[in-house]
């Protein structure tokens, strides 16, 4: 599961998260498929009970090297911070009154994964980029610009060499969507030229972003509940951290939270690029 493009170059930070992604691994491999948890009471409090010291050690360990770097998102990462540790504290609860029931802990174990990823790859590698900001210059005309940032997103998370991805500029005259993809919408906050961005994932990416974030084989139309979970969460968090990429270019002051819609409900109109990757198709377009 862990990729070493994951890593934000701090030696400490990164054995933890490497640590975590392998804890978290074996985990939902002894436990992601049962059919019943009632006897394994013992392996999923132990894991609450890891988590809970992680988030005391780990989250210390980040907030005291963000505010060493001066780090400008330090105030909204704790804050995150603080909302995970609620989150734990809410599904120990919540299994408890359920008897660990095996919805309520599929659903823990898709959170688990789908709160890693998105933790380690999208909020902690603000960390390396602020650091580097300055080193990551863009040059060229603006689509290319933001298709430039779009590339580094996908490099990150789903570890495909950016080199090797083609761009061609899309229209609505062209076609933007097809039937079998995965649409997620995102409101611009103070939006230029646009307020609606649409990520939009070809069916083939989707499916090999998943696999080569967590090394296992993906059926989309299954309909087990914590690879469904994670899913969602991964693609989302992929469309979330597009848009910020492209916000930071100039396109809007901030963005909303991502939400998967049906590619025909999206606005008419709209322009913007695709990028065509080793795992498949990845469209942005502003409307």
């Amino acid at each position: 599961m862990w990729q070493d493009s994951y890593a934000i170059g701090v030696e400490t930070i990164d054995a933890q998260h490497k640590g975590l992604f392998e804890y978290v691994g074996r985990l939902l491999e002894e436990l992601g498929h049962e059919v019943s948890y009632h006897d394994r009471r013992h392996e999923i409090d132990e894991a609450l009970g890891v988590l809970k010291h992680y988030t005391l050690e780990h989250f210390a360990t980040e907030e005291e090297y963000q505010l060493s770097i001066g780090y400008s998102g330090y105030k909204a990462h704790k804050i995150k911070h603080e909302k995970i540790k609620r989150d734990l504290a809410n599904f120990e609860t919540e299994l408890i009154a359920s008897n660990y029931d095996t919805d309520t802990v599929k659903r823990f174990l898709g959170f688990l994964l789908a709160w890693l990823i998105f933790h380690v790859v999208q909020d902690d590698s603000d960390i390396r980029r602020d650091r580097n900001r300055q080193k990551a210059a863009l040059s060229g005309e603006y689509a290319k610009r933001l298709a430039d940032r779009t590339k580094e997103v996908l490099e990150v998370f789903a570890a495909i060499d950016n080199s090797n991805m083609e761009t061609s500029i899309v229209t609505a005259d062209s076609g933007i969507a097809s039937a079998d993809c995965l649409c997620y919408k995102v409101n611009l906050i103070g939006g230029l030229g646009g307020n609606n961005l649409g990520v939009i994932f070809s069916e083939r990416f989707a499916i090999g972003a998943l696999q080569s974030m967590t090394g296992k084989t993906i059926d989309l139309h299954q309909t087990d509940k914590v690879t469904l979970s994670v899913f969602d969460g991964v693609l989302s968090t992929v469309a979330g951290k597009i848009a910020h990429a492209i916000a930071e270019e100039g396109a809007a002051y901030g963005v909303g939270t991502p939400g998967i819609v049906d590619a025909s409900t999206l606005p008419d109109g709209g322009n913007g690029f695709r990028l065509a990757t080793a795992l498949g198709d990845v469209t942005v377009v502003v409307f």
